[in-house]
């Protein structure tokens, strides 16, 4: 191990071991489906046709898209996530 004021660093003691854990994990690991987006997914949400534009954009993506939500109160944000949450796998 070693330490600084900035970070710790460790050894592995048996990197075969590490790599085998790595790859029982990644052979585990099932693809998900991309689910249908819902036509009325924000149809609660009243108004911001272009961020509602833009989710469903994101959503459909081949690729992770990350959005940043920010505004001032009562604009909506919390209800996109609502709606986001409903999703399967949002969990």
């Amino acid at each position: 191990m070693c330490r600084s004021r900035s970070s710790t660093t460790y050894l592995v003691q048996d990197p075969e071991v590490v790599q085998e854990a790595i790859a029982a994990v990644g052979d585990e690991k099932q693809e998900v489906e991309k689910a249908d987006i819902p036509d009325d997914l924000f149809a609660h949400v009243v108004g911001h046709d272009e961020v509602k534009h833009w989710v469903s954009k994101s959503l459909a993506s081949p690729r992770p898209v990350h959005i940043l939500l920010a505004g001032p109160p009562a604009t909506a944000k919390s209800m996109f996530l609502q709606a986001l949450g409903s999703l399967p796998g949002s969990q």
